[in-house]
């Protein structure tokens, strides 16, 4: 069993609008995301949502997709996967962290993801540029859980190399994440272009 844990409960402060909101030709991120990872085959998926912005996505989650709050997401990122990590069903193998506004990337990756060994972390990887979804083993969840707020997941991954697959991909969504408007205005001129050839 594994569970696809989508990351909404930042502020989107450079955005300037909830994230997990924004559409691509009528569909939000939010939405995109969660049928991607149903379409490759994930068992569940979970959205942490917290202030200031999370009951204006509670109101628009997919259909099938539960919630987790994080009441105070500006303690740290990783605060948003222990929350959703302690909620999880005792038979799960992993877990996927997938920030929302990673929102492109494709159901052949997502699926080479959950189908790479398992007990491991496994990072895509485009033109040697780790990225997300990162799926993290049921194994390491009481590791996880002890964190302290200020660790990145970065750092716990650098922190198990022996535990950890780096799945080269030819899918450059996974390292393409948006911060700001200006990024998603790149991301569909880059789309526009590549139709065009």
């Amino acid at each position: 069993m594994i569970t696809v844990v989508v990351l909404a409960a930042g502020a989107s402060s450079r955005m300037g609008q909830p994230k997990a909101l924004l559409e691509e030709n009528g569909v939000t991120y939010l939405a995109k995301i969660t049928a991607t990872a149903r379409g490759a085959g994930a068992t569940s998926v979970a959205v942490v949502a917290g202030p200031p912005d999370g009951d204006k996505i509670k109101a628009k989650l997919p259909v099938g997709a539960g919630w987790v709050w994080n009441h105070d997401p500006s303690r740290g990122m990783i605060t948003s996967v222990q929350i959703a990590i302690s909620g999880l069903p005792p038979r799960t193998l992993a877990c996927m962290v997938w920030p929302v506004d990673v929102p492109n990337v494709e159901s052949a990756t997502v699926r080479a993801i959950m189908s790479a060994p398992a007990g491991k972390i496994v990072v895509p990887r485009y033109k040697g540029k780790g990225g997300h979804p990162v799926r993290l083993p049921a194994k390491l969840f009481g590791e996880i859980a002890a964190l302290p707020n200020e660790t990145s997941l970065k750092q716990f991954i650098d922190a198990h190399p022996a535990d950890t697959i780096y799945l080269d991909v030819e899918d450059e969504w996974v390292t393409r994440d948006f911060d700001t408007p200006a990024d998603v205005k790149k991301a569909k001129d880059d789309k526009a272009a590549a139709k065009a050839v």
